[in-house]
């Protein structure tokens, strides 16, 4: 049987360009013409791969593969680390209303732009109240690895739209008790929501909900 040597390397990092193994015949008989071909030695895409060869050339015959323990070869291309991607996330107009906040996201590799779902995927968290929220870019396909980006979501501006005031009698002050007040920018999303009571009046739901994005 022949004698195969594999060349080196039979690991790839994923750069969009073809990567191949080859071997050569250790043991062949000069000037016989015995060639290699092979099934599975190239690939492009991240994954793992078998490469297996057969004999050719006018001397083929004088020559077999049969029990030739390393006929085939184990080979693989491994994703590209997205560690150290740029991550540009789009924070305008990003006001708190109650809902998630979910921004575009542009990552860029080493200069070229990656395709979200392709090459990644996008999970959001602390996404919903005024603050730092946080945009988290995991490699897919070709890809592995993960980095963050950062986004700030604003507080919303609140305005008094009225009040009402408690009876007072004349004790020369300008001093009263407001009963209730209302506000005009309240979210959509707090529209049909229950608040407990506290002193029966919005004052309340105001303290409350201005500390979760409201000012």
């Amino acid at each position: 049987p022949v004698e195969l040597k594999w060349n080196e390397p039979t690991e790839f990092t994923y750069d969009n360009q073809n990567h191949s193994v080859t071997a050569v015949i250790t043991n062949l008989v000069p000037n016989d013409n015995v060639t290699l071909s092979y099934n599975g030695n190239t690939a492009a895409n991240v994954g793992d791969y078998t490469a297996t060869v057969a004999l050719g050339g006018a001397d083929a015959g004088n020559y077999t593969l049969d029990g030739v323990p390393n006929a085939s070869l184990e080979w693989s291309i491994k994703g590209v680390d997205i560690t150290y991607a740029a991550v540009d996330v789009n924070n305008s107009g990003l006001v708190y209303d109650g809902n998630q906040k979910r921004p575009d996201v542009t990552v860029r590799l080493n200069g070229v732009s990656l395709s979200k779902i392709t090459d990644y995927t996008v999970t959001y968290s602390n996404n919903i109240n005024v603050g730092t929220a946080t945009v988290i870019i995991t490699g897919a396909g070709n890809y592995s690895g993960s980095t963050t980006g950062y986004f700030e979501i604003s507080p919303r501006t609140l305005t008094v739209s009225g009040a009402i005031l408690g009876p007072k009698s004349y004790d020369g002050t300008t001093a009263g008790t407001v009963q209730s007040v209302g506000f005009d920018g309240v979210p959509a999303a707090h529209a049909a929501r229950e608040f407990e009571p506290c002193r029966a009046n919005v004052v309340c739901w105001f303290e409350r909900e201005v500390e979760k994005g409201i000012s």
